[in-house]
């Protein structure tokens, strides 16, 4: 199996890829509570796994590579129960998207 994860690869390998263009995966999970039962990283967690495995399988046939994630959301609605790191404006997390483009 291919490594996907970008922050595993060397620079050559990372070159490699950009010049077969290879489909680059880009996980986006909010860091914010979810209760007692379970930690405040979930959908950074899932966002990251789920590219992950995602990009496993499809490295079989395509060149693809997973950055690491943005652990940040629209998280507003979550601010007044405590656990949440930040909460940033759909503008900004559009800009941050899109400027983490290769």
């Amino acid at each position: 199996m291919n490594e996907v994860q970008w922050n595993r690869l060397t620079a050559a390998q990372l070159r490699d890829l950009a010049a077969r263009d290879a489909v680059v995966l880009l996980p986006v999970g909010a860091t914010e509570q979810h209760g007692p039962h379970l930690p405040t990283g979930v959908d950074d967690f899932l966002a990251a796994e789920v590219c992950r495995r995602a990009a496993e399988l499809a490295s079989e046939h395509i060149g693809v590579v997973v950055t690491p994630s943005v652990p940040t959301g629209l998280s507003e609605h979550h601010m007044a129960f405590g656990g949440t790191s930040r909460s940033v404006c759909p503008r900004c997390t559009r800009c941050c998207v899109t400027s983490a483009a290769p």
